[in-house]
Protein backbone atom coordinates (compact mmCIF):
# COMPACT_ATOMS: atom_id res chain seq x y z
CA UNK A 1 0.00 0.00 0.00
CA UNK A 2 1.62 3.24 -1.24
CA UNK A 3 0.08 6.69 0.76
CA UNK A 4 0.34 9.97 0.18
CA UNK A 5 -0.77 13.27 1.99
CA UNK A 6 -3.59 15.51 0.68
CA UNK A 7 -4.76 18.75 2.03
CA UNK A 8 -8.07 16.08 3.05
CA UNK A 9 -6.29 13.16 4.66
CA UNK A 10 -4.01 10.19 3.32
CA UNK A 11 -4.80 8.83 0.27
CA UNK A 12 -3.60 5.10 -0.97
CA UNK A 13 -2.81 4.87 -4.57
CA UNK A 14 -4.61 1.92 -6.51
CA UNK A 15 -3.96 0.31 -9.61
CA UNK A 16 -6.92 -1.34 -12.26
CA UNK A 17 -5.81 -4.58 -13.12
CA UNK A 18 -6.27 -5.35 -17.14
CA UNK A 19 -10.28 -6.49 -17.57
CA UNK A 20 -8.59 -9.08 -19.99
CA UNK A 21 -6.87 -10.63 -17.37
CA UNK A 22 -8.34 -14.27 -16.11
CA UNK A 23 -7.59 -13.46 -12.29
CA UNK A 24 -9.12 -11.01 -10.94
CA UNK A 25 -9.36 -8.67 -14.45
CA UNK A 26 -10.67 -5.62 -13.65
CA UNK A 27 -9.84 -5.28 -10.27
CA UNK A 28 -8.41 -2.06 -8.24
CA UNK A 29 -5.58 -3.05 -6.37
CA UNK A 30 -2.16 -2.41 -4.40
CA UNK A 31 0.83 -2.91 -6.18
CA UNK A 32 1.98 -6.25 -6.06
CA UNK A 33 2.85 -9.64 -7.19
CA UNK A 34 4.77 -13.05 -6.68
CA UNK A 35 7.94 -13.54 -5.10
CA UNK A 36 10.41 -13.97 -8.03
CA UNK A 37 13.94 -16.30 -7.17
CA UNK A 38 16.20 -13.10 -7.41
CA UNK A 39 14.15 -11.34 -4.51
CA UNK A 40 15.59 -13.68 -1.70
CA UNK A 41 18.76 -12.63 -0.29
CA UNK A 42 21.79 -13.16 -1.81
CA UNK A 43 23.68 -16.57 -0.57
CA UNK A 44 20.47 -18.58 0.13
CA UNK A 45 18.33 -18.43 3.28
CA UNK A 46 14.79 -18.57 3.80
CA UNK A 47 13.99 -15.45 5.33
CA UNK A 48 10.27 -15.15 3.36
CA UNK A 49 9.59 -11.48 4.80
CA UNK A 50 12.81 -10.05 3.28
CA UNK A 51 11.64 -11.46 0.49
CA UNK A 52 8.50 -10.42 0.30
CA UNK A 53 9.74 -7.22 1.02
CA UNK A 54 12.27 -7.18 -1.98
CA UNK A 55 9.42 -8.54 -4.09
CA UNK A 56 6.85 -5.70 -2.62
CA UNK A 57 9.58 -3.02 -3.64
CA UNK A 58 10.03 -4.44 -7.12
CA UNK A 59 6.66 -4.73 -8.23
CA UNK A 60 5.68 -0.97 -6.80
CA UNK A 61 8.64 -0.16 -9.78
CA UNK A 62 7.37 -2.47 -12.75
CA UNK A 63 3.51 -1.99 -12.20
CA UNK A 64 3.37 1.70 -11.03
CA UNK A 65 7.05 3.17 -11.73
CA UNK A 66 7.20 4.26 -8.05
CA UNK A 67 10.62 3.61 -6.33
CA UNK A 68 10.70 2.31 -2.51
CA UNK A 69 13.54 1.75 0.04
CA UNK A 70 12.17 -2.45 0.78
CA UNK A 71 13.69 -1.30 4.32
CA UNK A 72 11.25 1.73 4.37
CA UNK A 73 8.40 -0.98 4.24
CA UNK A 74 5.91 -1.29 7.00
CA UNK A 75 4.89 -5.12 7.66
CA UNK A 76 0.87 -5.11 7.41
CA UNK A 77 0.00 -8.69 7.37
CA UNK A 78 -0.45 -11.84 5.39
CA UNK A 79 -3.73 -13.10 3.99
CA UNK A 80 -3.88 -16.39 2.25
CA UNK A 81 -6.75 -17.40 0.32
CA UNK A 82 -9.43 -19.75 1.14
CA UNK A 83 -8.92 -23.22 0.62
CA UNK A 84 -11.46 -23.27 -2.23
CA UNK A 85 -10.15 -20.70 -4.15
CA UNK A 86 -9.41 -21.94 -8.05
CA UNK A 87 -5.76 -19.78 -7.28
CA UNK A 88 -3.98 -20.44 -3.67
CA UNK A 89 -1.34 -18.53 -2.20
CA UNK A 90 -0.10 -16.32 0.56
CA UNK A 91 0.80 -12.25 0.42
CA UNK A 92 2.37 -10.39 2.32
CA UNK A 93 1.00 -6.50 2.54
CA UNK A 94 3.44 -3.52 3.87
CA UNK A 95 2.40 -0.05 3.51
CA UNK A 96 5.35 3.07 2.59
CA UNK A 97 5.09 6.62 1.64
CA UNK A 98 5.36 7.26 -1.69
CA UNK A 99 5.84 9.97 -4.22
CA UNK A 100 2.87 10.89 -5.87
CA UNK A 101 4.62 12.55 -9.38
CA UNK A 102 6.38 9.44 -10.09
CA UNK A 103 3.33 6.71 -10.68
CA UNK A 104 3.53 5.35 -14.40
CA UNK A 105 1.40 2.22 -15.66
CA UNK A 106 2.02 0.12 -18.17
CA UNK A 107 -0.76 -0.11 -19.88
CA UNK A 108 -0.78 -4.18 -20.27
CA UNK A 109 -1.36 -5.52 -16.87
CA UNK A 110 -2.38 -2.01 -15.37
CA UNK A 111 -4.49 -0.10 -17.19
CA UNK A 112 -5.36 2.43 -14.69
CA UNK A 113 -4.53 4.22 -11.54
CA UNK A 114 -6.21 6.69 -9.02
CA UNK A 115 -4.92 8.07 -5.41
CA UNK A 116 -8.26 7.93 -3.33
CA UNK A 117 -8.73 8.88 0.41
CA UNK A 118 -10.35 5.44 2.09
CA UNK A 119 -13.58 6.33 2.47
CA UNK A 120 -13.84 7.64 -1.05
CA UNK A 121 -12.76 4.27 -2.36
CA UNK A 122 -14.77 2.47 -0.40
CA UNK A 123 -17.75 4.33 -1.14
CA UNK A 124 -17.19 3.95 -4.86
CA UNK A 125 -17.09 0.14 -4.19
CA UNK A 126 -20.12 -0.10 -1.96
CA UNK A 127 -21.92 1.83 -4.94
CA UNK A 128 -20.10 -1.22 -7.64
CA UNK A 129 -18.57 1.66 -9.75
CA UNK A 130 -15.14 -0.13 -8.79
CA UNK A 131 -13.87 -3.76 -8.03
CA UNK A 132 -11.82 -5.01 -4.52
CA UNK A 133 -11.09 -8.07 -3.01
CA UNK A 134 -11.18 -8.72 0.43
CA UNK A 135 -8.12 -7.48 1.53
CA UNK A 136 -8.27 -4.86 -0.43
CA UNK A 137 -11.59 -3.38 1.55
CA UNK A 138 -10.98 -4.36 4.82
CA UNK A 139 -7.23 -2.94 5.23
CA UNK A 140 -8.37 0.72 3.28
CA UNK A 141 -11.55 0.38 5.74
CA UNK A 142 -8.41 0.00 8.98
CA UNK A 143 -7.14 3.15 7.74
CA UNK A 144 -10.05 5.54 7.09
CA UNK A 145 -9.43 8.02 9.86
CA UNK A 146 -6.00 9.06 9.88
CA UNK A 147 -4.71 12.49 9.52
CA UNK A 148 -1.50 12.16 8.30
CA UNK A 149 0.56 9.33 6.14
CA UNK A 150 2.86 9.19 9.22
CA UNK A 151 0.03 8.50 11.84
CA UNK A 152 -1.50 5.97 9.56
CA UNK A 153 2.40 4.40 9.70
CA UNK A 154 2.47 4.50 13.18
CA UNK A 155 -1.15 3.40 13.65
CA UNK A 156 0.49 0.31 11.17
CA UNK A 157 3.23 -0.87 13.34
CA UNK A 158 1.17 -0.86 16.30
CA UNK A 159 -0.95 -3.68 14.95
CA UNK A 160 -0.35 -7.24 15.27
CA UNK A 161 1.22 -8.86 12.67
CA UNK A 162 -1.79 -11.52 12.18
CA UNK A 163 -2.13 -13.98 9.20
CA UNK A 164 -5.31 -14.51 7.80
CA UNK A 165 -6.88 -17.43 6.10
CA UNK A 166 -10.72 -16.47 5.22
CA UNK A 167 -13.31 -19.18 4.95
CA UNK A 168 -15.91 -18.36 2.13
CA UNK A 169 -19.63 -19.04 3.08
CA UNK A 170 -22.59 -18.54 0.79
CA UNK A 171 -25.44 -15.44 1.60
CA UNK A 172 -28.62 -14.63 -0.11
CA UNK A 173 -26.21 -11.39 -1.96
CA UNK A 174 -23.55 -13.94 -2.71
CA UNK A 175 -20.83 -14.79 -0.29
CA UNK A 176 -18.84 -13.99 2.36
CA UNK A 177 -15.79 -14.00 3.95
CA UNK A 178 -15.13 -15.22 8.02
CA UNK A 179 -11.83 -15.20 9.73
CA UNK A 180 -11.21 -17.22 12.97
CA UNK A 181 -12.22 -14.88 15.27
CA UNK A 182 -15.67 -14.77 13.05
CA UNK A 183 -18.40 -16.96 15.21
CA UNK A 184 -19.55 -18.11 11.96
CA UNK A 185 -15.89 -19.08 11.13
CA UNK A 186 -16.33 -22.91 11.10
CA UNK A 187 -20.15 -23.42 10.66
CA UNK A 188 -20.97 -20.21 8.18
CA UNK A 189 -23.59 -19.12 10.57
CA UNK A 190 -23.99 -15.35 10.56
CA UNK A 191 -26.44 -15.27 13.53
CA UNK A 192 -24.40 -17.70 15.62
CA UNK A 193 -24.08 -15.35 18.36
CA UNK A 194 -26.76 -13.13 20.50
CA UNK A 195 -26.69 -9.68 20.65
CA UNK A 196 -28.17 -7.01 22.32
CA UNK A 197 -27.96 -2.58 21.77
CA UNK A 198 -25.58 -1.22 24.03
CA UNK A 199 -27.96 2.08 24.50
CA UNK A 200 -25.33 4.83 24.82
CA UNK A 201 -22.97 3.57 22.12
CA UNK A 202 -25.26 1.47 19.81
CA UNK A 203 -22.94 -1.19 19.81
CA UNK A 204 -24.45 -4.78 19.36
CA UNK A 205 -22.83 -6.68 22.35
CA UNK A 206 -22.84 -10.60 22.32
CA UNK A 207 -24.80 -12.32 25.45
CA UNK A 208 -23.11 -15.60 24.72
CA UNK A 209 -19.68 -16.79 23.54
CA UNK A 210 -18.58 -20.06 24.32
CA UNK A 211 -15.70 -20.66 26.73
CA UNK A 212 -16.53 -16.96 27.96
CA UNK A 213 -18.38 -16.17 31.02
CA UNK A 214 -21.15 -13.87 30.40
CA UNK A 215 -20.67 -11.43 33.81
CA UNK A 216 -17.87 -9.99 31.82
CA UNK A 217 -19.71 -9.59 28.69
CA UNK A 218 -21.91 -6.70 29.72
CA UNK A 219 -20.03 -3.91 30.90
CA UNK A 220 -22.28 -2.61 33.00
CA UNK A 221 -23.34 -5.85 34.96
CA UNK A 222 -19.31 -5.54 36.29
CA UNK A 223 -20.50 -2.01 38.25
CA UNK A 224 -22.03 -2.63 41.51
CA UNK A 225 -24.62 0.45 40.33
CA UNK A 226 -25.38 0.15 37.36
CA UNK A 227 -26.90 3.88 37.88
CA UNK A 228 -23.34 5.22 38.42
CA UNK A 229 -22.35 3.05 34.97
CA UNK A 230 -24.93 4.38 32.97
CA UNK A 231 -23.89 8.27 33.59
CA UNK A 232 -20.13 7.11 33.03
CA UNK A 233 -21.21 5.53 29.54
CA UNK A 234 -23.37 8.63 28.60
CA UNK A 235 -20.72 11.08 29.63
CA UNK A 236 -17.75 9.18 27.30
CA UNK A 237 -20.27 8.78 24.22
CA UNK A 238 -21.13 12.41 24.47
CA UNK A 239 -16.76 13.21 24.79
CA UNK A 240 -16.42 10.62 21.84
CA UNK A 241 -19.68 12.84 19.67
CA UNK A 242 -18.20 15.84 20.45
CA UNK A 243 -14.58 15.03 19.47
CA UNK A 244 -15.17 12.98 16.32
CA UNK A 245 -17.06 16.31 14.78
CA UNK A 246 -12.85 17.04 13.63
CA UNK A 247 -12.92 14.40 11.26
CA UNK A 248 -16.22 14.39 10.81
CA UNK A 249 -15.91 15.56 6.75
CA UNK A 250 -13.56 12.86 5.97
CA UNK A 251 -15.17 9.81 6.45
CA UNK A 252 -18.33 8.10 4.70
CA UNK A 253 -21.42 8.66 5.72
CA UNK A 254 -21.36 4.85 7.30
CA UNK A 255 -18.77 5.35 9.50
CA UNK A 256 -20.58 8.89 11.06
CA UNK A 257 -23.87 6.93 11.48
CA UNK A 258 -21.58 3.87 13.48
CA UNK A 259 -20.75 6.59 16.33
CA UNK A 260 -22.49 6.71 19.40
CA UNK A 261 -26.20 7.23 19.42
Amino acid sequence: MLLRDSASGPEILYLRRSPDLKFMGGYWVFPGGRIDPGDHPSGGGSDELAAARQAAAREALEEAGVTVDPAALHPVCQWTTPATSPIRFATWFFAAAADPAAVRVDGVEIHDHRWWRPPDALQAHRDQRILFANPTFALGSRLAGHATVAEALAAIDAWPRERFLGRLHPTDGGRVALYAEDCGYETGDLDCAPTTVDPAFGLHVPTQVPGVPAEVLQPRDTWEAGGAYDDAAAELADMFRRNFEQFAGRVAREVRAAGPV
